[in-house]
């Protein structure tokens, strides 16, 4: 008898750790999802550095400063003035 109840006792046992190890809300799950919450943190902080940096652009647009309208026009379409004159170097060729 104490026995039988010895066994019931180690099986109940062993399926209760397994369901805290292995189960939907077990430990392993709870790692698993630790360890995305801190990538997604890592990603959020990145976006809103640059929301951040976007925010100050458009302040900048509508507060209409010259400056910031010809810098976009030469970062993004490569804007050259009329009193500048580009030079462009080959890199690939001057290196041979």
């Amino acid at each position: 008898m104490l026995r039988t109840i010895s066994a019931i006792s180690v099986i109940c046992f062993l399926g209760l750790q397994y369901i805290y190890w292995f189960g939907p809300s077990g430990y392993t799950n709870l790692l698993t999802l630790t360890h995305k919450v801190n990538e997604q943190k890592i990603i959020n902080m990145s976006l809103k550095e640059q929301n951040r940096l976007l925010l100050t652009e458009v302040e900048a647009f509508k507060n209409q400063t010259l400056e910031a309208v010809e810098a976009r026009a030469r970062r993004d379409l490569g804007m050259i003035a009329g009193s500048e004159v580009f030079y462009f170097v080959d890199v690939a060729k001057s290196e041979k």
